[in-house]
């Protein structure tokens, strides 16, 4: 029942994070409706909290501690805020032009890689801290 919760907040917490990532989005694409740019957000962020959620069962199952799910979820939010920043910072965007149209393409694409190379920092963060005790 406690694995189901985990993995249900994985799937609400990345829920929340896409729809942010959607309103920061049309901020800087110059898009006036906020809220329509919040769903596909949301969308995108539950179907990657599936993928996270049963990576981190996965994780928490094979190192039979429940402690790994949450450094798999909190490594791949903070990897995906680092892939998003590191798209608007190489991209150097809002261009205010019809560049910030390729945004829209690249800015999934660096929370998805950001995301997923995040889990991979918090397994290791989380095997670091285990052996240290």
């Amino acid at each position: 029942m406690r694995n189901i919760a985990l993995f249900l907040g994985a799937v609400i917490a990345w829920t929340i994070f896409g729809a942010i990532i959607g309103a920061i989005s049309s901020v800087i694409i110059g898009y006036s409706w906020i809220a329509n740019a919040m769903i596909p957000g949301a969308a995108l962020g539950a179907f990657i909290g599936l993928g996270i959620g049963i990576i981190g069962l996965a994780a928490a199952g094979t190192q039979r501690s429940r402690q790994v799910f949450t450094w798999v979820v909190g490594g791949s939010i903070i990897g995906a805020i680092i892939g998003f920043g590191t798209v608007i910072i190489v991209g150097s965007f809002p261009r205010r032009s019809q560049a910030d149209l390729s945004f829209i393409g690249l800015a999934p694409l660096g929370v998805i890689l950001g995301g997923f190379s995040g889990v991979a920092v918090g397994i290791n963060r989380w095997k670091s801290r285990r052996n240290l005790h």
